[in-house]
Formats: structure tokens, sequence, C-alpha cells
């Protein structure tokens, strides 16, 4: 029976971890341990579904929804916190119609200078 004992994993990244100063892991970090933790098992719960019964499977994704939620629940204050930084909606409407009057206004002024440079007499040099 062989095992990965004395076996080196090159595949991962080993990070620095960010100690608090009563040298405890930061929330961050603790955080960051939660999402792996979720990631893999929701990686781990997706290779079991092959070649399962439909209702094993459905059983599966119930987990799957589940443990979803909790890493949404996770990474929600980064989430909200972007999107407090993000400009409102408005403010990309708003750019979008200058967008298209600015363009609306050059097709004029571009119609104009085509007809200015049509009807002007040819000048011979």
């Amino acid at each position: 029976m062989s095992g990965t004992k004395g076996k080196k994993v090159t595949n991962v990244l080993r990070l620095p971890q960010s100690r608090g100063s009563d040298g405890h892991p930061s929330e961050t970090e603790q955080r960051m341990g939660q999402v792996r933790q979720q990631l893999w098992l929701l990686q781990g719960y997706s290779d079991l579904m092959q070649g399962l019964s439909p209702r094993v499977q459905h059983q599966v994704l119930s987990v799957l929804a589940e443990k979803t939620r909790e890493l949404s629940e996770l990474l929600a204050p980064f989430t909200q916190e972007e999107r407090r930084n993000r400009p409102d909606i408005e403010h990309y409407r708003q750019a979008r119609q200058r967008s298209r009057q600015l363009i609306a206004d050059y097709r004029s002024l571009l119609g104009k200078l085509h007809e200015i440079v049509e009807t002007r007499p040819e000048s011979s040099a």
C-alpha cells in the first residue's frame, strides 16, 4: 500500500501567515482558511457525483448548495465592501447617455463636413 507520506506537494503555494498582535491568526486569515475548506469540500462533492444514481446526485447537489451558501456568507464582507466603493448605477446610465449624445453629434458634424467638402469647388494648382 503506497501513500503520499514523504512526497512533496508541488502544486500548493504556501502563503505567509499573518498573525494578530496576540499571536493568533487574523480574522482575514481565519476567513481564508474557511474559504479554502469550503472550496475543498465543494470540489470533493463534485468529484463524488460521477457515477451516482439520480437520487443520490440530488442529495449531493443539496449539500453542494448549502456549502455554496456558506461560502457566499464567508465572502460577503468582501463583496459588500466592493459594492460600497462602486459608483451608483445612475452614474453609469448618465455616462452611457453622454456617450450616445457625443456619438450622435459626431455623426452629424461628420455628415456636415462631408457635405461641405463635396460642394466645395475643386481648386486647381
